[in-house]
């Protein structure tokens, strides 16, 4: 009866074991078993490769029970930066393409008024300096947009040189012909100059007035002058006069031409 006993403790270990090992481990006893052949099963080697296996185990550390869901947020979170990556660099894409199209338009315009202006100017300059010549030129002429512009000028009987060497009635009077020659192809809403007649002779300021009077017909000219010449072409005069010490009056005078 204690035989009896004893066999029937350790039929319900076996079965707790075997169970256990089904539920851990997603293994069927039965199944492996018949993997193996049981004839040369030696207990020394199972237990030697047993410590092994326990060993390598010990050495992995204590488990992570919360890796999955950790995982799951890293991923989560890694997927997210992924997709943020993935529409910065398209977004800087579409930047480039739509840099690449705006310098190519600026640079169409930019060479169309480049040369608009260049032509202008062979007619304003001889106007102004009765004869002689000036023209732009590209410092940079493979790179438009970022090079910088010389000015080169001829007056009537001198050689071809830079801005820089030019007397100061000289610049004046060029410096007029490049504003000339802008305004005469595009007209802006008005045009404002700050005695820019004020470096040249009496001859010179009539060329200047000749030319502003047809710049004046497309747009609306206010001049900042104290030359006379320039004062009798105006159709409305302002000007500011101290009839008593300290106190300014403003005056203004509108023209009628006969």
């Amino acid at each position: 009866q204690q035989l009896e006993l004893k066999q029937s403790e350790r039929r319900m270990k076996c079965d707790h074991l075997v169970s256990r090992i089904k539920e851990t481990y997603h293994r069927d006893i039965q199944t492996e078993k018949n993997k193996f052949n049981t004839e040369d099963f030696s207990v020394d080697k199972a237990e030697k490769l047993l410590r092994s296996y326990r060993e390598r185990i010990l050495r992995i550390g204590e488990v992570n029970l919360a890796a999955i869901s950790e995982y799951e947020t890293v991923s989560e979170r890694y997927r997210l930066l992924t997709d943020q990556h993935n529409d910065l660099v398209g977004a800087i894409d579409t930047l480039h393409q739509v840099i690449k199209n705006i310098n190519r338009t600026s640079l169409k315009q930019f060479m169309k008024t480049f040369k608009a202006v260049n032509e202008k100017l062979q007619t304003v300059f001889p106007q102004l300096f009765d004869g002689g010549t000036a023209r732009l030129s590209l410092l940079d002429p493979m790179h438009p947009l970022e090079s910088g512009i010389s000015f080169l000028v001829q007056p009537p009987g001198k050689k071809l040189s830079r801005m820089s060497l030019l007397s100061g009635g000289e610049k004046a009077l060029a410096a007029t012909a490049l504003i000339y020659s802008l305004f005469l192809i595009k007209p802006a809403s008005f045009c404002v100059l700050d005695e820019i007649d004020a470096p040249l002779d009496e001859v010179n300021v009539s060329r200047a007035n000749r030319l502003l009077k047809e710049i004046s017909k497309a747009c609306q000219v206010i001049m900042v002058t104290h030359s006379k010449q320039s004062m009798e072409m105006a159709d409305a005069l302002f000007g500011v006069t101290m009839e008593e010490k300290g106190v300014s009056k403003l005056v203004s005078l509108k023209l009628t031409k006969q």
